[in-house]
């Protein structure tokens, strides 16, 4: 195989990654209090969560999600949108990069959104963060500044607020 087929083959080995990774997930088999903040960052143009937890009250709050190489806009959004300085929960709130051993992937690198709140005060701030993002997504001198009005949001956020 000359150079041009291992790049083509490799093109294609990342695209079929992408494609199958990206794929929206059954919300019916998350923990209920995690579904509005998982749908709303798999709304952001880039993110796919691909697993989350809550312990149904007695454990951290964690989101686990992957962004896709060619975006990174709707990181961007979830950044800011956690930072302390635009949410008043920023100090709690964190997310952190983790990287696979295994070659899964061209790349195997995945985010975790998380707190260390629990329970019915995690279940709140997620509330809020949701609120966050879609404040975010709306504030029109926020997505002119950072050149992000063309943002393609998928719509799910819209049809299930």
């Amino acid at each position: 195989m000359n150079y041009f087929d291992e790049a083509m083959a490799e093109g294609e080995r990342r695209k079929t990654y992408e494609a199958a990774d990206c794929m929206k997930p059954d919300y019916s088999e998350f923990d209920p209090e995690v579904v509005p903040l998982c749908r709303a960052m798999n709304d952001l143009p880039g993110i796919c969560t691909n697993d989350s937890c809550c312990g149904h009250g007695t454990q951290p709050f964690r989101i686990f999600f992957k962004v896709t190489e060619k975006e990174h806009r709707g990181l961007f959004i979830l950044a800011r949108s956690v930072d302390r300085r635009y949410f008043k929960h920023g100090h709690k709130w964190s997310i952190s990069l983790s990287v696979a051993d295994a070659p899964e992937s061209p790349l195997p690198l995945s985010f975790m959104l998380g707190s260390n709140a629990r329970g019915e005060k995690a279940y709140e701030q997620a509330q809020d963060l949701v609120s966050n993002i879609f404040l975010h997504r709306k504030h029109k001198a926020f997505l002119e500044v950072y050149e992000l009005q063309e943002c393609a949001f998928s719509g799910v956020f819209n049809s299930r607020r």
